[in-house]
């Protein structure tokens, strides 16, 4: 189990998670401190959405850095196929496109509670 966990993202993939859950818990807690607790039943909404904005800001700043060419040390010969490429994935997934799922969520379970569809 621990071992699927480390292997679920490459470079700063994480960041597809941390970003989210930390500007949802920040817009909750100032949301708190200006209207009192339970005072805002949809706060999590608009914090989620401006965290997807931030998550494909990120994701694609860091996904986009040219790649690397490595160069033997030695003698100075390029080595043709060994490109690295930044690679900030979650579950395989580039990083920015989790922003759609930060994104849309919200909106699609404010929209099914504000129409009281049932579930």
């Amino acid at each position: 189990m621990i071992s699927i966990l480390l292997n679920a993202f490459k470079g700063l993939g994480f960041l597809a998670i941390v970003i989210p859950v930390v500007g949802a818990t920040l817009g909750i807690y100032i949301s708190n401190a200006i209207y009192g607790i339970d005072k805002h039943p949809a706060v999590w909404v608009p914090t989620l959405c401006l965290s997807a904005v931030a998550v494909w800001v990120v994701g694609k700043k860091l996904n986009s850095a040219p790649e690397r060419t490595l160069h033997d040390m030695g003698p100075g010969e390029v080595f043709s196929g060994n490109r690295e490429k930044n690679q900030h994935t979650l579950f395989g997934v580039p990083m920015q496109w989790f922003a759609f799922f930060w994104g849309i969520g919200p909106i699609l379970v404010l929209w099914r509670w504000w129409n009281n569809i049932p579930q």
